[in-house]
């Protein structure tokens, strides 16, 4: 799952530099995030359909309200992490936090 997850992440890039040109960044997303992500999207029965819909609540729709609100510009680094006290995933530009969002685990 770790191979699907990497070429969905790709996609992901890839959908932001076609569709925001203007806007490019770059997206770091670290192992505690994969992990995160790996976790909320992994049902053995339905193959990687959960692991896409998980990044797409988790990661692309975050990540597309800091782009609409301005808090990402282009140029900039976004490192995506994740704390194992909490289901939070973090958004970070460089050094600075400039937002969290929680996510709360969808009830099986």
């Amino acid at each position: 799952m770790r191979k699907v997850l990497d070429i969905e992440l790709d996609e992901v890039r890839d959908r932001i530099q076609r569709t925001q040109p203007d806007k490019s960044f770059l997206i770091d997303v670290t192992d505690t995030a994969r992990d995160f992500l790996l976790i909320e999207g992994t049902d053995l029965k339905y193959g990687a359909r959960p692991l896409k819909r998980a990044i797409d609540r988790l990661l692309v729709q975050p990540l597309s309200n800091l782009i609409v609100t301005g808090q990402i510009r282009h140029s900039d680094c976004i490192r995506v992490t994740h704390r194992a006290s909490a289901p939070i995933l973090t958004f970070l530009r460089e050094a600075e936090v400039f937002r969290s969002w929680e996510v709360h685990r969808a009830a099986a």
